[in-house]
């Protein structure tokens, strides 16, 4: 049975709600905006290694194993820096406690210049993210 764009709007909704749970929107929208710069943050973070990782390679002439891009990457040579154990990759990677992951991450020991754990960018608690295990 194929998915009408009405239903399948219908069923984003939906999902939407049951995540946003008792928050009002105005609200939420902190959770969220938090979460998208975090996640931006992340991404950018991963271009610049694997950029860095490809000049290096062509450099050398060789290709990289996954054990020395990820030495690189535990280096730290990039215009910012996030924590280990507080990428996205990390996050994604925890199937339960989803808001206690994304809480310790925003508030690892980030530099002084990027470092923020404000109430408004916590995940737990009256946070509108379960605690339960993530279906899949």
């Amino acid at each position: 049975m194929k998915l009408t764009l009405q239903q399948l709007d219908a069923h984003l909704w939906g999902a939407a709600n049951i995540l946003r749970g008792k928050t009002a929107g105005q609200d939420y929208k902190n959770y969220i905006l938090s979460l998208m710069f975090y996640k931006r943050l992340c991404d950018e973070w991963e271009c610049e290694a694997d950029e860095a990782i490809a000049e290096l390679e062509r450099q050398q002439g060789r290709a990289f194993s996954e054990q020395e891009k990820a030495i690189f990457r535990r280096r730290g040579e990039h215009r910012f820096q996030i924590p280990d154990g507080a990428r996205w990759g990390d996050v994604k990677a925890a199937s339960t406690s989803l808001g206690e992951v994304l809480t310790k991450a925003r508030c690892a020991p980030w530099p002084t210049a990027t470092r923020s754990c404000s109430a408004s960018s916590r995940w737990t608690g009256t946070s509108p993210l379960p605690t339960a295990p993530a279906s899949r």
